[in-house]
């Protein structure tokens, strides 16, 4: 009996047909490029609130002409409220992922986590080399060129900046020379 349905003529073996479904398949990360992002993320949030509590101290401190000192208290207390839960979780997300590394050395060479600390290191060092040349500028125009709309608040927080968004990086580079053989 013949089958006309079916590919393969008589008296050789009935081949399955491949049938291939549209399925999406998100991003699945493991368990150590999952630590490794939720630590980035809170490396950033930390950096971030850490940016507004020492502007708003600066501008408290020392005033410039474009301050707004009316929410210093907000700015303070905000600040402050997100800090109390952001260093715990970044202590103990750090803790975790160098646990991870600790009790699985080949973990290091996950992909997701190579890419996720390759990816933060990428973006700190941006911000970190901007904030230096933002820095060096302000200086070198107020020093050399006398500009009066310069401050030295102005100043200060490009030195506030670059400082923590250099710690960022160094962060991320230490991870990245583990990656390293």
């Amino acid at each position: 009996m013949d089958y006309p349905n079916q590919t393969s003529g008589n008296g050789t073996p009935v081949q399955v047909e491949n049938v291939q479904y549209d399925v999406k398949v998100g991003k699945v990360r493991s368990k150590i490029g999952l630590a490794a992002f939720l630590t980035s993320l809170s490396v950033w949030a930390l950096a971030l609130i850490m940016t507004l509590l020492l502007h708003s101290v600066r501008a408290k401190l020392l005033p410039s002409i474009n301050d707004d000192m009316n929410g210093f208290a907000e700015q303070m207390v905000l600040s402050i409220s997100m800090l109390v839960p952001i260093v715990p979780l970044l202590w103990y997300l750090t803790r975790r992922l160098n646990k991870i590394l600790v009790e699985n050395p080949t973990a290091i060479e996950d992909l997701f986590f190579k890419k996720t600390i390759r990816f933060h290191l990428v973006v700190s060092v941006i911000f970190a080399v901007w904030w230096i040349m933002v820095t060096v500028y302000n200086i070198l125009a107020k020093t050399i060129l006398d500009h009066q709309n310069i401050t030295a608040g102005m100043i200060l927080d490009s030195v506030i900046f670059a400082l923590i968004y250099s710690y960022v990086a160094f962060f991320f580079f230490h991870y990245q020379n583990m990656t390293k053989r």
